[in-house]
């Protein structure tokens, strides 16, 4: 009896998972349209790859996209970490959200067009805003980062600030994106490799003897 209720408990929350991601499903087509409706691009351009609209080679963007999948796979595992184990659970529940924020920003480009543009916030802000909230986890969490090795951490973080100089402070060329992107790409999948081990951890000690 207590089997079947547990298969049944299991079943149920497995439903609302499946649930909660048809109803966000929903709710990010109605955002696609909203756009649409309130602009005058095709529905197109929102729904289909970017290469068959714009007719450009599907390989374009390709090292942008990858550093924004490593990001994106690195805050799924720490928010699955942070559900199934109490060690840093906190840090990485942070670190997932804020993961989230950084690789949603880079592949919409919020810093750089939407907020500037759009919304009317400088980009100097917003990189500024990013970088208070990442100090605000550093700071909150400092005991619980300390714990791990943090060499690779503090390498991404060299790496992701040199990006950010970089486009702050040098003129484009051509040699200024290589440079740019090249530290950013480095950066994030330092970034992820990091937190991905770090969640990894957490997971095994469930599974270590007390």
């Amino acid at each position: 009896m207590t089997l079947a209720f547990s298969a049944v408990s299991r079943g149920i929350r497995l439903s609302n998972s499946v649930a909660a991601g048809v109803v966000a499903s929903i709710l990010f087509l109605l955002f696609v349209a909203t756009l649409f409706l309130l602009g005058d691009a095709d529905v197109s351009v929102y729904l289909r790859d970017p290469a068959v609209v714009f007719e450009y080679s599907p390989f374009a963007g390709i090292i942008s996209y990858v550093g924004i999948l490593a990001t994106f796979s690195a805050a799924a595992i720490c928010l699955f970490a942070s559900a199934q184990s109490p060690q840093d659970a906190a840090l990485l529940r942070a670190i997932g959200l804020f993961g989230l924020l950084i690789a949603t920003d880079d592949l919409l480009m919020l810093h750089e067009e939407v907020f500037p543009k759009i919304v009317g916030l400088p980009e100097r802000l917003v990189l500024i805003s990013y970088f208070v909230i990442a100090a605000g986890i550093a700071v909150l969490h400092r005991v619980a980062i300390l714990r791990g090795p943090t060499a690779g951490l503090i390498l991404a973080i060299l790496l992701l600030g040199g990006s950010v100089l970089v486009d702050i402070l040098v003129e484009y060329s051509p040699a200024e994106v290589v440079v740019e992107d090249g530290l950013k790409f480095v950066g994030l999948i330092v970034w992820s490799v990091y937190w991905i081990n770090r969640a990894s951890a957490a997971v095994a000690a469930l599974r270590s003897p007390a």
